[in-house]
């Protein structure tokens, strides 16, 4: 709705009087530009809105003048909305005609705010048609002050918390180009300045405090508004104090530059260098040294300079000093060492390591060069390392085992000087990356084989082994039916190998049903299958493990990870309690009593869709044992589950968590119509991998979908 205002016009003059006085020292104390004509003004000390031509709520929202918050005076506006639909409150005023530059500014406080992500508007400004131009705002729950124009969102440096008052100024030089200018302005300083601003040539034609949008939630006090052209020139400001370059020594050349500054340009630059104390403090006027750059002589040995800059056009000046050089010297000392340099960081593979120069004393500056050298693990026999010339290092596979030193190189005009750090602790192997899943190859008579290249549904095993290619992974965990339809060897020759053959040389199988498959003919009418699994033990060889047993077990970093043979529902090899198998896997826990174990089989014990009890024995023994992750595949889809014990009961603290991944490119199956207890994630669109860092006591995982697809899941997990 419009807020009432009668007798707008003749309000507006009486106010005008009171309210420029008032507000005449307000653009001097933001420390901004000059007030030139002003505008418009308001200090609500009329205890009205009717000084603004627009004034307008909506819902919930208000606009009101009260007495309860002012900055000065007895009163100032509020403006306030909720997040109800449709709610919104502003004071707009229409000015009497476009400017291309314009300043306003007032006194604010803001005294709820809405939803974290949203903002509370101090100053809009408008062109004669009602399209935005820049916001002055405050965004909610950081709290600091943003400006946007040409549809970019600008931080500033400064913060406005809540229920405190700031002074804030927008100043914007309209050009049209990248060549115009915003200024903000709060409680006198600078805070963010842009001489490259591209803000239409066709001009502000009004200034709103307050937010049109609505459900924008917001309670703002405004008090001591004052808009007026910008026009008039601004005295140079020094934003960044001038800075001396060069060395202090005599008979050396030092140079000045000025700084940075703000102001109405042309702004010209005089200097003038003074001696001071070996302190920096008690500086006196060199004469005559007003040049940019000085040459320093015997009377300054023992002082230290500085350089003070006057920043002058039209309007006025003002004068900032640089630091103090470091004490002037008759001759320069070369580097010598304080302290030695030092390497931070943990000496693993992959990990970042950063060399410390220490301390050097000498004439500055002193610059640093750095050589990392690879040494005995004692730290001795040192050599260089290729290439490792910067602050920091990433040791590699060639460094496990070796220390590490950082010989760091000192110079100035005076020479230069070499040491190295004491060596690190000898290199350690980084944490195991792994990858697992199964259910992969088609076979070469699949309809939708295709060369290899597959259908959009079927047969991808090359597409989820280009994510292992120089993917860096220390180990692959094929999950079993690596090969449809029954593993035979030219199937592995034609389909696996090219694929994920890639990799054979660091995997690690687990059989599956396929692999164990004899029936002849196969799915495709061919009398290629055999028993026992001979040509999957054939192609995987010793990797394999034994192949009258299928299961085994191996180290992997601080890992022991075990390798079970549930192939065709156990009547193969039995996974019975009691059974060879299951009595195994007890001795073997027990021989192993690693922080973290790891252990994968075909057929997983819990699935949304095919669940198997088979493998309850192998369940109890390893929560028996504290094992952490369970690995399967099986079922063509993906699944995690949350910790659980074998009967599937939820167990944050010793429960075991499963991962079933049967996404390696053969195919998709549903997830089922019930999700089973303790799931936490499905998938069974995409095909990929899942990616498992082992570290010392914990782990990450990662679902890696093939390229083109996505899928997200990944977490960590603690050892028990």
């Amino acid at each position: 709705m419009v807020s009432p205002r009668p007798g707008k016009r003749t309000a507006r003059r009486r106010a005008g009087i009171l309210v420029i006085a008032v507000l005449a020292g307000l653009f001097a104390q933001l420390g901004g530009a000059q007030a030139g004509p002003v505008l418009f003004s308001d200090d609500f000390e009329s205890g009205n809105l009717a000084a603004w031509s627009t004034v307008q709520t909506g819902a919930a929202g208000s606009a009101t003048v009260q007495s309860a918050v002012v900055k000065t005076g007895t009163y100032a506006a509020r403006l306030s909305a909720t997040t109800a639909a449709g709610s919104f409150a502003y004071a707009r005023e229409s000015l009497a005609s476009a400017q291309t530059d314009l300043v306003a500014a007032g006194d604010f406080q803001v005294q709820a705010e809405g939803a974290s992500g949203g903002n509370v508007p101090i100053f809009r400004l408008f062109d004669a048609g009602g399209t935005k131009l820049v916001s002055l705002y405050r965004q909610n729950g950081a709290g600091g002050i943003w400006v946007w124009y040409d549809n970019t969102y600008n931080a500033t440096s400064a913060n406005l918390p809540l229920n405190t008052w700031a002074q804030l100024q927008v100043h914007v030089v309209a050009t049209g180009s990248a060549t115009g200018t915003v200024d903000v302005s709060v409680n006198g300083n600078v805070v963010y300045h842009s001489a490259t601003a591209n803000v239409s040539s066709a001009g502000i034609s009004a200034v709103q405090i307050g937010n049109n949008s609505a459900a924008q939630g917001f309670t703002i006090v405004a008090d001591n508004i004052l808009v007026s052209n910008g026009t008039t020139s601004t005295s140079p400001t020094n934003t960044s104090p001038p800075v001396i370059s060069g060395t202090a020594v005599a008979n050396q050349t030092l140079t000045a530059a000025p700084g940075a500054w703000s102001g109405t340009a042309p702004i010209t630059y005089t200097y003038q260098w003074q001696r001071c104390d070996n302190a920096g403090a008690s500086c006196a006027d060199v004469p005559g040294a007003t040049a940019a750059t000085y040459v320093l002589t015997s009377s300054d040995v023992g002082f230290t300079m500085r350089v003070a800059v006057t920043g002058g056009n039209t309007v006025g000046s003002s004068t900032a000093t640089s630091a103090a050089t470091s004490v002037v010297t008759a001759n320069a000392q070369p580097p010598a060492n304080v302290v030695r340099p030092s390497v931070n960081g943990t000496a693993q593979q992959g990990q970042t390591l950063t060399g410390d120069p220490g301390t050097w004393s000498g004439t500055q500056p002193i610059t640093y060069a750095y050589q990392w050298r690879r040494c005995d693990s004692r730290g001795a026999s040192c050599v260089d390392i290729t290439g490792a010339t910067a602050t920091t290092y990433v040791p590699t596979a060639s460094d496990v085992g070796h220390g590490l030193r950082v010989f760091v190189t000192a110079s100035n005009i005076g020479g230069s000087a070499t040491l190295g750090s004491l060596p690190t602790a000898a290199v350690t192997a980084s944490d195991p990356v792994i990858a697992a899943v199964g259910d992969t190859a088609c076979d070469p008579h699949d309809p939708y084989f295709n060369g290899g290249l597959g259908s959009s549904t079927y047969c991808h095993q090359k597409y989820t082994s280009d994510l292992l290619v120089n993917g860096d992974y220390n180990a692959v965990l094929p999950l079993g039916d690596m090969q449809y339809d029954c593993s035979p060897a030219s199937a592995f020759a034609a389909s696996y190998d090219p694929t994920w053959g890639r990799v054979k040389s660091i995997s690690r199988p687990a059989p599956g049903n396929h692999e164990y498959k004899s029936t002849n003919p196969d799915l495709y009418g061919y009398n290629l299958c055999k028993p026992n699994a001979q040509d999957y033990y054939g192609y995987f060889g010793t990797s394999a493990g034994d192949p009258t047993k299928g299961y085994y077990s191996y180290d992997l970093g601080s890992w022991h990870v075990i390798v079970l043979n549930t192939t065709r529902g156990c009547s193969v090899i039995s996974c019975a309690a009691g059974s060879a198998q299951e009595q195994w896997l007890k001795a073997d826990l027990a021989a192993h009593p690693a922080a973290c174990t790891l252990a994968y089989w075909h057929e997983p014990r819990f699935s949304s869709k095919t669940p198997s009890t088979k493998s309850d024995a192998f369940w109890k023994d390893l929560y028996a044992a504290g094992a952490d992750v369970v690995l399967n595949a099986h079922v063509h889809n993906y699944e995690r589950f949350a910790p659980q014990d074998p009967l599937a009961g939820a167990d944050p603290a010793r429960g075991i968590r499963e991962f079933v991944v049967g996404t390696g490119g053969r195919s998709h199956e549903s997830s089922g119509t019930t999700v089973a207890a303790n799931s936490e994630a499905r998938n069974s669109t995409v095909f990929g991998i899942l990616k498992l860092t082992l570290h010392a006591s914990s782990y990450d995982w990662q679902f890696v979908p093939q390229a083109g697809q996505s899928y997200v899941d990944a977490g960590s997990g603690v050892c028990h």
